[in-house]
Parts: C-alpha cells; structure tokens; sequence
C-alpha cells in the first residue's frame, strides 16, 4: 500500500507541483488583501478572498487527486480547466495593472502565469502516467 502511494506520487508530480504552485499563489493572494488596485471602483472583486479559496481549492484539489487511486479523466481536466481559467484571469488583470497603471513590477507575475497556462496545456495534452 506505501509502495503504490510512493508509486502514485512520483508518477503524478508534475500534478502534484502543479497543485502546490496554484495553492500557494492563492494563499499569497487570500493573504495580501491589497495586492489589485487599479481601476480603483474593482478592488473589492479583484482581492476577493472568494476567488483565492477557490484558487487554493483547486490547486488542493489537484493534489489530491494526484495522490488517490481514483482516475477519471473528465475530472482531471474539469481541475485542470479550472486552474487554467484562474491564472488567465489573473493575468488579464495583472495585465490591466501594468497597462493602465504603469506596475511594470507585475510583468514577472505575468510571465510567471503564462509560463504556468503552457505547462498546464502542455500536461493535459502529453502527460498520462496514472
């Protein structure tokens, strides 16, 4: 049984990183409530914690699911669309940031996040080792 879940986790880690990277963003999200300011009157829906739990669940979810001996590949790409729709939202208003603002800081976090998307792709097309 130890042998199959060590089995599971070196077959699955790149979900499992993956997972980890999208709940950890989330968290920094959840936790820097004034990181999204501009246009000023959207704050208040750029920082929702509502959006970052989801972030950390969906990451969460991915692990998890990496980790199970359950496979269902309708569910892997409903967490994996999930994850790619997060971070391409984030990265339309982090673009907005820098556009419109002048935070020329955010264009690493853009990079950072299309970088993420491609891999997330790139995974859902190649990667099947379960």
């Amino acid at each position: 049984m130890l042998k199959d879940f060590v089995e599971r986790i070196k077959n699955n880690s790149i979900y499992i990183i993956i997972g980890l990277f999208t709940f950890w963003k989330g968290y920094i999200f959840f936790t820097e409530r004034t990181f999204f300011f501009y246009p000023p009157q959207w704050t208040w829906l750029m920082n929702n914690a509502y959006f970052d739990c989801f972030m950390m669940l969906a990451g969460l979810a991915l692990v998890i699911y990496s980790i199970i001996p359950y496979r269902n590949d309708v569910l892997l790409g409903c967490i994996l669309g999930a994850i790619v729709f997060i971070f391409a939202v984030i990265v339309g208003i982090e673009w907005e940031h820098v556009r419109f603002a002048g935070q020329i800081k955010l264009k690493e976090n853009i990079a950072s996040n299309l970088l993420t998307i491609g891999t997330v792709f790139w995974v859902a097309h190649h990667w099947d080792k379960r």
